[in-house]
């Protein structure tokens, strides 16, 4: 197998916060996105950050899907997401 690096991330963060928010996100086997993510922030700011992450689709049908019914492009989002509202969050 050759690996070729991208040329731009997927995700403009650091990775340590992106290890982080995958560790929240799958911590928990056969659980929802929504469940997961609810034990450490509010329930307001998890359908914000699906919001972001999914600006076309309905947050609420979003959440209820398994982490692992997610592709790498729409995690990295999600954890754009979360980045950014944990850095508005400090402010």
């Amino acid at each position: 197998i050759h690996l070729i690096p991208r040329i731009q991330p997927l995700v403009p963060v650091s990775t340590e916060i992106v290890e982080h928010f995958c560790k929240i996100l799958f911590h928990a086997r056969r659980k929802t996105c929504f469940s997961n993510l609810k034990h450490v922030m509010k329930e307001s700011l998890v359908l914000d950050i699906i919001a972001q992450a999914f600006p076309n689709q309905d947050p609420i049908k979003i959440a209820k899907l398994r982490p692992q019914q997610f592709n790498v492009e729409q995690v990295c989002s999600m954890a754009k997401a979360f980045a950014s509202s944990t850095t508005q969050q400090s402010n």
